[in-house]
């Protein structure tokens, strides 16, 4: 039984491994600008060989935004009036990691208002109605508000999956991500962390058409 056990292993061992993925990542950034408005574009695509996991965008070295599994970035961040170091990374299942350095300067004169910042609502999701219908790339917005405490961090569900999420002074409010999905019904879900723990959640649902 053992001389049975060790040559399953060593027949195992010398097969020849297929389906192996490219590592490399080609990202490539279109915004923000070395000057943008608040709040600021953010543009960028990843493609590689190996399926593309994450696209996060750190602001003067900390983490405000995430999203999963799209390989894509395409929206408006809040970062705050002025200058402002700015890296977005992407990484892929095999767990290579691209990034992009810049430095830019962010001002007060918005091209277009922060789409839903200033709603008072504990937490909402910027969606039509329910269900309300949308192509790919879907639109989307979050806002969180809370009495108690700052908000601190929001995270998008779209069937379940984290699929973006905020953090830090600015994680109340991501007022544009486009997202891809797929064509039919997609269960949308918000929810908020404030300063003391606090969770709030709120909900859609879309229909993706052709």
């Amino acid at each position: 039984m053992v001389q049975a056990i060790v040559v399953s292993i060593l027949l195992l061992a010398s097969l020849p491994t297929f389906g192996a993925c490219d590592p490399n990542i080609n990202l490539k950034v279109d915004r923000p600008y070395t000057s943008e408005s608040e709040p600021t574009v953010v543009a960028a695509s990843a493609t590689s060989g190996c399926r593309i996991v994450a696209i996060s965008v750190y602001v003067d070295y900390k983490l405000i935004y995430q999203q999963h599994d799209q390989s894509a970035l395409d929206g408006r961040l809040v970062m705050g009036n002025g200058p402002h170091r700015v890296v977005i990374m992407a990484q892929n299942s095999a767990g290579t990691v691209a990034k992009d350095v810049r430095y830019i300067v962010t001002n007060a004169d918005p091209v277009e208002p922060p789409a839903g910042c200033d709603l008072l609502d504990s937490v909402q999701y910027t969606g039509d109605h329910v269900p309300f219908t949308a192509k790919s790339p879907v639109r989307v917005g979050m806002v969180a508000h809370s009495d108690s405490a700052p908000i601190s961090s929001m995270r998008l569900y779209i069937d379940g999956i984290n699929r973006a999420q905020t953090w830090g002074t600015s994680g109340y409010c991501l007022p544009v991500a486009m997202l891809s999905l797929k064509p039919g019904y997609h269960f949308i879900n918000v929810q908020a962390w404030d300063a003391l723990g606090h969770i709030y959640l709120t909900g859609s649902i879309v229909q993706v058409v052709p």
